[in-house]
């Protein structure tokens, strides 16, 4: 799986494109997310089609 983080503006939110939240992640990129966590306040994920319970 291939996905960046990229600041949004000079805010301290990080836009995470590329990743699909429905499928399973390697060990690899949700320490890739967890970094971007630590790096941002907050992650944006756009266009997932992801339920309540899912999150």
């Amino acid at each position: 799986m291939n996905f960046s983080i990229r600041p949004l503006d000079r805010s301290f939110a990080g836009e995470v494109t590329g990743v699909d939240l429905q499928d399973p992640l390697s060990p690899e990129a949700v320490a890739s997310i967890e970094a971007g966590m630590d790096r941002y306040a907050v992650l944006v994920f756009r266009g997932q089609d992801i339920s309540d319970e899912q999150q």
